[in-house]
Protein backbone atom coordinates (compact mmCIF):
# COMPACT_ATOMS: atom_id res chain seq x y z
CA UNK A 1 0.00 0.00 0.00
CA UNK A 2 2.51 2.44 0.85
CA UNK A 3 4.27 1.92 -2.76
CA UNK A 4 1.29 2.44 -4.51
CA UNK A 5 0.57 6.25 -2.21
CA UNK A 6 4.37 6.96 -2.89
CA UNK A 7 4.15 6.47 -7.00
CA UNK A 8 1.00 8.25 -7.02
CA UNK A 9 2.39 11.57 -5.00
CA UNK A 10 5.51 10.94 -7.60
CA UNK A 11 2.88 10.98 -10.32
CA UNK A 12 0.44 13.97 -9.13
CA UNK A 13 3.92 16.26 -7.85
CA UNK A 14 5.51 15.46 -11.48
CA UNK A 15 2.31 16.40 -13.62
CA UNK A 16 2.64 12.98 -15.26
CA UNK A 17 -0.28 11.80 -17.85
CA UNK A 18 -1.80 8.42 -17.05
CA UNK A 19 -3.48 7.06 -19.90
CA UNK A 20 -6.32 5.64 -18.45
CA UNK A 21 -6.98 9.11 -16.05
CA UNK A 22 -6.12 11.26 -18.63
CA UNK A 23 -7.79 9.83 -21.20
CA UNK A 24 -11.33 11.61 -20.13
CA UNK A 25 -9.83 14.73 -20.26
CA UNK A 26 -8.45 14.81 -23.00
CA UNK A 27 -11.20 13.03 -24.87
CA UNK A 28 -13.70 15.88 -23.39
CA UNK A 29 -11.53 18.73 -24.95
CA UNK A 30 -11.60 16.57 -28.42
CA UNK A 31 -15.90 16.09 -28.04
CA UNK A 32 -16.16 19.76 -26.49
CA UNK A 33 -13.94 20.99 -29.55
CA UNK A 34 -11.01 22.66 -27.56
CA UNK A 35 -8.52 20.03 -29.29
CA UNK A 36 -8.85 17.54 -32.44
CA UNK A 37 -8.23 14.03 -32.69
CA UNK A 38 -5.24 14.29 -33.81
CA UNK A 39 -4.18 16.81 -31.42
CA UNK A 40 -5.30 13.49 -28.98
CA UNK A 41 -3.13 11.22 -30.52
CA UNK A 42 0.04 12.85 -31.18
CA UNK A 43 -0.22 15.10 -28.24
CA UNK A 44 -1.46 13.40 -25.41
CA UNK A 45 -1.93 9.37 -26.12
CA UNK A 46 1.63 8.88 -27.92
CA UNK A 47 3.96 10.29 -25.68
CA UNK A 48 1.51 9.27 -22.54
CA UNK A 49 1.69 5.62 -23.72
CA UNK A 50 4.97 5.49 -24.46
CA UNK A 51 6.08 6.98 -20.56
CA UNK A 52 3.83 4.86 -19.12
CA UNK A 53 5.09 1.77 -21.09
CA UNK A 54 8.60 2.66 -19.59
CA UNK A 55 7.56 3.77 -16.26
CA UNK A 56 5.81 0.24 -15.83
CA UNK A 57 8.13 -1.76 -17.26
CA UNK A 58 10.58 -0.21 -14.91
CA UNK A 59 8.82 -0.26 -11.80
CA UNK A 60 8.02 -4.02 -12.15
CA UNK A 61 11.77 -4.76 -13.19
CA UNK A 62 12.42 -2.96 -9.97
CA UNK A 63 9.96 -4.84 -7.78
CA UNK A 64 10.68 -8.35 -9.24
CA UNK A 65 14.38 -8.14 -9.32
CA UNK A 66 14.66 -6.77 -5.26
CA UNK A 67 13.70 -10.35 -3.63
CA UNK A 68 15.82 -12.27 -5.96
CA UNK A 69 19.07 -9.80 -5.57
CA UNK A 70 19.11 -11.43 -2.10
CA UNK A 71 19.66 -14.76 -3.37
CA UNK A 72 22.09 -14.00 -5.87
CA UNK A 73 24.39 -12.95 -3.31
CA UNK A 74 24.27 -15.89 -1.14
Amino acid sequence: MLIIMILTYVVAIGQFSHMVAGSVEAAFAVFSGHATPLDYLLRFALPTLIGNTLGGVSLVAILNHAPLRSDAEV
